[in-house]
């Protein structure tokens, strides 16, 4: 039972600190996300990291914090490599992939509630283009309204 005591301790700070306790905090790093357009996700190779760490700060700076910065860069890179053997080979497309396992959790596309995420793996030839990526992000920003309310 002190084990379940400690684990339930555990989730309700995370949840006060990260989340809100009426998923206040949440909702807001979700409008944020919204509000964030494809065109403002980091796009180039020079300072590419630090960037994208700036960026998910401000999206979601309570997530952050809490993770600290360590966790989420290692996040940065493991979505990195996951965007590369979807053959995704432009930035833009990094940072979207990032964004994505940042706010629904690093194993998202294998997550049946949203079947559209397939389209992230890119693999029509010529797939990674900016266009492409713009319209995934744009439904990843709808789902994500949906999830707030």
């Amino acid at each position: 039972m002190a084990k379940v005591e400690g684990l339930h301790g555990k989730v309700m700070d995370y949840v006060s600190k990260v989340l809100g306790l009426r998923r206040e905090l949440y909702a807001e790093a979700v409008q944020r996300t919204i509000l964030t357009p494809a065109e403002a996700l980091p796009a180039t190779a020079p300072g590419f990291e630090d960037a994208l760490v700036q960026t998910l700060t401000g999206i979601y700076p309570q997530k952050c914090e809490y993770s600290g910065e360590s966790a989420v860069r290692n996040l940065i890179d493991s979505a990195v490599e996951h965007a590369r053997t979807s053959r995704v080979s432009n930035y833009r497309g990094f940072a979207l992939l990032t964004i994505l396992s940042f706010m629904l959790g690093h194993r998202f596309g294998a997550d049946p509630q949203v079947p559209w995420v397939s389209a992230i793996s890119m693999e029509s030839p010529g797939g990674d283009s900016n266009e492409q990526i713009a319209t995934v992000y744009k439904r990843a920003q709808d789902y994500l309204g949906q999830t707030a309310d």
